[in-house]
């Protein structure tokens, strides 16, 4: 077998295997949004956000928020931050993620208010409350 295809091979073996599943808390206001988000361990160092009219292009830009924009409590493991109206935020990517059936998920705890409307999503349901969309992409999105 020639050196070529056996790097070719190779490539397709690593590559082709894995899919990256975003999961994204949209909102749909014109306000900002309050966010809180208690994750299982220490897996989540920034938070990426973008508008909700460039989520829907395929080629989108997610911008890091600043560690400035999140508050985070290392003993409960939980982020606070707000989210500009009409804007999306990227909270985790999950490798192979095989749908909503699994077991294990990195965020145990959602809460989002606006003014006096609260939503809690805890345990399973803060899994739950993400839906599937055509692109493969997991979204939460809040509308009073």
């Amino acid at each position: 077998m020639s050196l070529y295809l056996r790097l070719v091979l190779v490539s397709v073996l690593l590559c082709g295997c894995s899919t990256l599943t975003e999961f994204v808390i949209v909102n749909s206001t014109d306000k900002p949004l309050a966010v809180r988000l208690v994750f299982t361990a220490n897996n989540q160092d920034t938070f990426k956000t973008t508008t909700t009219a460039q989520l829907e292009e395929s080629d989108r830009k997610w911008n890091d928020l600043s560690g400035e924009a999140v508050q985070f409590d290392e003993e409960n493991r939980a982020y606070t931050l707000s989210l500009p109206a009409a804007h999306a935020l990227l909270v985790t990517t999950e490798i192979n993620y095989s749908g909503h059936e699994r077991e294990l998920f990195p965020i145990s705890e959602i809460i989002l208010s606006q003014d006096e409307d609260v939503k809690e999503f805890m345990g399973k349901s803060a899994q739950l409350a993400f839906q599937t969309k055509k692109n493969g992409s997991y979204r939460l999105v809040y509308r009073p």
